[in-house]
């Protein structure tokens, strides 16, 4: 198991311990993740390759939090948001699925040769990456 697969799963438990719930049901706060090939298909003919472990992540979940909840779970996911942020200095993450980051990436002149590809936003940052223009 890879660190970053450990640290996953880590943050999985951790989803599950505290995600909201509604009518005694859980709210799902990430999206299923993509299989290998699922991914591949998506970046195939795309001017940059992603790397290993981007295709770990997505391969875990395909993004989360308000990205594919009704409107009626983003209000609940929302209150639960600020009850977090009520006992914690963090700010609630939104976490890209593939097709939010590629749209992205790709909509953008790349710099040098390099693309922006964002992973993860909040309301005062985010976290990308920088990939490489590489022909396939």
């Amino acid at each position: 198991m890879s660190e970053l697969t450990g640290i996953l799963q880590r943050i999985s438990i951790w989803v599950q311990q505290y995600q909201p719930e509604k009518d005694g049901k859980k709210i799902p706060l990430l999206a299923p993740g993509l299989t290998h090939e699922e991914i591949e298909s998506k970046v195939k003919d795309l001017p940059f390759r992603l790397s290993v472990e981007l295709y770990e992540l997505y391969q875990w979940h395909n993004g989360g939090y308000t990205c594919f909840l009704t409107a009626e779970d983003q209000k609940i996911v929302n209150n639960f948001s600020e009850q977090i942020k009520a006992f914690s200095p963090r700010e609630t993450v939104h976490f890209f699925s593939l097709e939010q980051a590629l749209s992205y990436a790709v909509s953008r002149e790349s710099k040098g040769g390099k693309y922006i590809f964002p992973i993860f936003a909040w309301e005062n940052g985010s976290e990308c990456a920088l990939l490489d223009l590489e022909q396939r």
